[in-house]
């Protein structure tokens, strides 16, 4: 398999249609929806500055939850503890490494990590829901 230049990889990223050939199920927005009415979300995500105004435009048009909560990260765990993160959930295995000790992993099933061995997977937003229930309750901070 041949790696495509940095480059080529930022300019790709910015092209809006690849986004949109990837529409969130409206579960999907109904459950964060349902989350952002307790809890403050981010989205972090390893995408270049460059793809920043598609990124946002996508979330609008999809209509996420949006406040000024897209956080394009170098380094998830970073940006989870400058951001005070309690649950990140993410596909790649890899993005939990360096999460602060209080952030909870929650890897969301896809078909390129099923193999992966994570002790807490979700295949859709209800998990996240129970998950964030849950440690709200430990934290003491349920309504």
């Amino acid at each position: 398999v041949k790696t495509l230049p940095p480059t080529t990889i930022d300019y790709l990223a910015t092209l809006p249609d690849l986004y949109y050939k990837f529409v969130p199920e409206s579960r999907l927005i109904r459950s964060l929806k349902r989350i952002a009415e307790s809890i403050e979300i981010y989205y972090i995500t390893s995408r270049p500055e460059s793809c920043r105004d598609a990124t946002e435009k996508f979330l609008r048009d999809f209509d996420f939850p949006m406040r000024d909560n897209l956080v394009l990260s170098m380094s998830k765990g970073l940006d989870c503890r400058r951001h005070h993160i309690d649950v990140l959930v993410d596909d790649i295995v890899t993005n939990f490494v360096g999460l602060p000790m209080d952030t909870i992993g929650v890897l969301y099933t896809q078909p390129w990590n099923e193999d992966a061995d994570y002790p807490r997977r979700v295949s859709n937003f209800d998990g996240v829901e129970r998950i964030l229930g849950l440690k709200r309750r430990l934290d003491g901070t349920a309504n």
